[in-house]
């Protein structure tokens, strides 16, 4: 069966052939890949691309299109080319007492609450462009200046110093490759990773890929997605982030293990310096600006993990009911807002 075509600029028209080559191998550390396709000849490099063309296309099928919101079409390729329990897209349960004070989160991998992204604050939608791919919304999934800048770098330093990921690149290392696959120093991966850019930017729109990319990186502390970090980090939705906050939470992503606000708070005030410097470079904030958010004091809310759960032998109790009610059902994954029969008044 053909594979239905997708309206892509090849980038075989936009680097030349053999500069392609080199250029990926200098990126993704490649050295024996480098070193061999820098001395084939033109026809064999050629043939070679092509035959990489050929291999994406038997490996991915973007299309058709997954129908649904861009959780379900996350869902959706996540299912299809990554191993794993159901939901793919794990999101942590609540469950309340009767008057609706929370009890306790309940969760295997870690929280995560996606949101539609005008539900996730301006501030951070900004920040992590402006720190992650400041091309974003005029690129094609590819960032050409920055892997021209990319390629000088690392050649003048010997050494991969410098990736040129985009965001488009790093949701599609999400969607496609599994944990233990997505940094592998491998020519085919680099190469598929700027075809699938190309085609998700060809099916979704800008916003529907930063929907999804933010709602599946990590940002430390068990914390996936912004919902669940500006809860765990600020106790506040994602909505209401102010600039102080969303532009440490932005820092995050890039060492979620190393910037833990409530871990290593001076790294992650070191990181943010770093982002505003970026948000004043793209025109996102003045000088003065950063420079005032910067010094603006941030007030962390309760780590979450440091407190205890709330009537803990009826809270495992009610959730042995939700199991044996529904079987087949993983609530520790499924996203599940519980209201129970029990009311903390009444028990203390």
């Amino acid at each position: 069966m053909n594979r239905p075509s997708v309206s892509y600029h090849p980038i075989i028209a936009k680097y030349p052939l053999a500069f392609l080559g080199l250029l990926v191998g200098l990126i993704s550390g490649c050295t024996y890949s480098l070193l061999r396709t820098a001395t084939l000849p033109a026809d064999s490099f050629v043939a070679q691309y092509r035959q990489y063309e050929a291999n994406y296309h038997r490996t991915f099928q973007l299309v058709p299109r997954p129908e649904g919101t861009p959780f379900d079409v996350a869902e959706a390729y996540l299912r299809r080319y990554q191993p794993g329990p159901l939901p793919r897209i794990f999101q942590h349960s609540t469950l309340y007492d009767r008057t609706g004070v929370k009890l306790g989160d309940f969760f295997d991998e870690g929280r995560r609450k996606w949101v539609p992204l005008e539900a996730i604050s301006p501030h951070l939608r900004n920040a992590v462009v402006a720190t992650e791919d400041a091309s974003f919304y005029d690129n094609d999934g590819i960032d050409t200046k920055r892997l021209v800048a990319a390629l000088v770098q690392n050649a003048e330093e010997g050494e991969i110093v410098s990736g040129a990921s985009t965001i488009t690149m790093q949701l599609a290392r999400q969607l496609f490759y599994s944990p233990e696959d997505r940094f592998a120093p491998t020519l085919d991966r680099k190469i598929n990773e700027l075809f699938l850019a190309q085609d998700l930017t060809a099916l979704y729109t800008k916003d529907e890929i930063l929907e999804m990319y933010l709602n599946l990186i990590y940002f430390g502390h068990l914390a996936y997605g912004p919902e669940a970090a500006s809860q765990v980090y600020f106790n506040k939705s994602a909505a209401a982030l102010t600039l102080p906050e969303a532009t440490l939470l932005a820092g995050i992503p890039q060492m979620p293990g190393e910037y833990d606000l409530y871990l290593n708070f001076d790294s992650v005030k070191a990181r943010q310096r770093i982002v505003l410097d970026l948000m004043v470079q793209r025109g996102y904030l003045t000088q003065r600006a950063a420079e005032d958010i910067f010094t603006t004091p941030v007030a962390l809310g309760t780590d979450p993990d440091a407190t205890p759960i709330q009537a803990p032998h009826f809270t495992v109790y009610a959730l042995e009911q939700l199991r044996r009610e529904w079987p087949t059902m993983d609530v520790r994954r499924q996203g599940l807002q519980v209201r129970t029969t029990i009311d903390l008044r009444m028990q203390a």
